[in-house]
C-alpha cells in the first residue's frame, strides 16, 4: 500500500542538489536505520524524535510540512509531495507515543514536556527515491516565535516532476494548485499536536 506524505525543504528542486533527479538519502549512511534520540533532558526515550543524520524525515500532514526545517524560519521553503511505499515508512509519531506510555508518564492534560515533538506528525525512512516523488510547492513561511508556536505560509508555484513514476501526479497537481489561491494558511501548533496517531 502507498500514501502521500510532504518533506520541506530549502533547496529548490532545480538546484545544484537536483532533487528530482538524485531524490533524498540521509546526511550519514554509517546509520543503518533510523534511531530516535531523547530531546528532553529528563532520560532516554522519554520524549523521543529521530535523528535526522539517520533518516529521511517528513509528515504526514501537509499543513505541518512548512514547519520545517526549523534552522532558519524566516526562509522560503519547497514543500515535496512524496508517493511512498508504507512499509518502508516509520511512524516516529506513533513510536514517541509508545514510549511514552511504556514510560509510565502522564500522556493526558497537557503533557507538553514530553509530547511536545508529535504535532508535526513525523515519518520517516531510510531514503525517497527520485522516481517516488511527485512534485514540490514553494511557501513563503512566517511564525509567531519560535516553531512550535505556530505560523501560517503562502504558496506560490508548483512544480512537477518529471522523473515521478507513480500515477498521483494529476491528482496531486490540483490539490497543491488549489493552495496557490494567495491566502494563508495555518501550521498546527505545539498543542494541536498532543494526540496519537497509529495511521501511517
Amino acid at each position: 500500500m502507498r500514501g502521500i506524505f510532504y518533506r520541506s525543504d530549502t533547496r529548490d528542486p532545480d538546484s545544484g542538489a537536483d532533487l528530482f533527479t538524485n531524490g533524498f538519502d540521509k546526511r550519514d549512511a554509517n546509520f543503518a536505520a533510523p534511531q530516535l534520540r531523547d530531546l528532553s533532558g529528563v532520560g532516554p526515550l522519554i520524549a523521543p524524535d529521530v535523528d535526522p543524520h539517520s533518516a529521511v524525515c517528513f509528515t504526514r500532514d501537509f499543513l505541518a510540512a512548512p514547519i520545517f526545517p526549523v534552522s532558519d524560519l524566516n526562509c522560503p521553503s519547497w514543500v515535496y509531495v512524496l508517493d511512498l511505499d508504507v512499509d518502508d515508512v516509520l511512524n516516529t509519531q506513533a513510536t514517541q507515543f509508545n514510549l511514552m506510555q511504556a514510560s509510565g508518564r502522564n500522556t493526558g492534560g497537557n503533557g507538553a514536556g514530553a509530547l511536545w515533538p508529535m504535532f508535526g506528525q513525523e515519518r520517516c525512512c531510510d531514503a525517497i527515491a527520485n522516481t517516488d516523488i511527485v512534485g514540490a510547492l514553494r511557501v513563503s513561511r512566517a511564525f509567531l516565535g519560535g516553531f512550535a508556536q505556530g505560523g501560517s505560509f503562502v504558496c506560490s508555484v508548483y512544480r512537477a516532476n518529471p522523473n515521478y513514476a507513480g500515477g498521483q501526479a494529476a491528482s496531486v497537481r490540483a490539490v497543491m494548485e488549489s493552495y496557490i489561491d494567495g491566502s494563508s494558511h495555518n501550521t498546527p501548533t505545539q498543542a494541536q499536536g498532543l494526540v496519537q496517531s497509529t495511521q501511517t
